[in-house]
C-alpha cells in the first residue's frame, strides 16, 4: 500500500509539474503597442498592419499607436503569431489601416520626415509601388491622428 500511495503522489507531482509547465510556455506575450501578430480592429481598439510583401502576406506588424521609428527590437513581422527577427524599416509592401476614428499618415524617414502619404480610416494598400511616389520597402514611421489631435490610446483618442 505505501508504493502504491508513493507511486500515485510522484504520478501527481508530475502531472501538475507538467500543467504548469503548459501553461507557462502557453500563455501569450504581452502586447507591445499593439504588436500581437493580429490584424483586428474588433479584438483592439484599431491596428495599423504592416506587411513584407504586397497582397498583405509575408509576414506583418499591427500597431495601435504612433511611432516615431522602426528601430525598436520590438519592430519586426510576425509570422504565424511569432516574431521572424525581419525588421520592418523599409520592408513594407502593403498595409491595412484597421481604425474606426484615426488616420494614420506614413513617412519615408523616421521621425516623420522625407514625405508621406495619409491612409484614410479603413484604407488597405495591396501594394505600395502604386501609391504616387512608389513608397515600397520605404516607410520608416507614422503618426496616429484624430483629426484634430494625435491618438494615443488606440482608436479613443484620449
Amino acid at each position: 500500500m505505501a508504493a502504491n500511495k508513493r507511486g500515485w503522489r510522484y504520478t501527481t507531482f508530475f502531472t501538475a509539474l507538467a500543467v504548469a509547465a503548459a501553461t507557462v510556455v502557453g500563455a501569450p506575450r504581452p502586447a507591445l503597442a499593439g504588436h500581437d501578430g493580429y490584424c483586428d480592429v474588433a479584438a483592439e481598439d484599431g491596428n495599423l498592419c504592416l506587411y513584407r510583401d504586397s497582397d498583405y502576406t509575408g509576414g506583418m506588424l499591427d500597431f495601435t499607436r504612433t511611432d516615431h521609428n522602426y528601430t525598436s527590437s520590438a519592430d519586426v513581422f510576425w509570422i504565424d503569431f511569432s516574431e521572424s527577427g525581419i525588421n520592418i524599416n523599409d520592408q513594407v509592401s502593403s498595409i491595412v489601416n484597421a481604425e474606426t476614428r484615426c488616420v494614420w499618415y506614413l513617412y519615408r524617414d523616421i521621425e516623420f520626415g522625407g514625405g508621406g502619404f495619409w491612409l484614410p480610416i479603413g484604407t488597405n494598400i495591396s501594394n505600395l509601388a502604386l501609391v504616387s511616389g512608389n513608397y515600397n520597402d520605404a516607410i520608416s514611421s507614422h503618426y496616429k491622428w484624430t483629426g484634430t489631435k494625435e491618438c494615443t490610446n488606440g482608436s479613443t483618442g484620449q
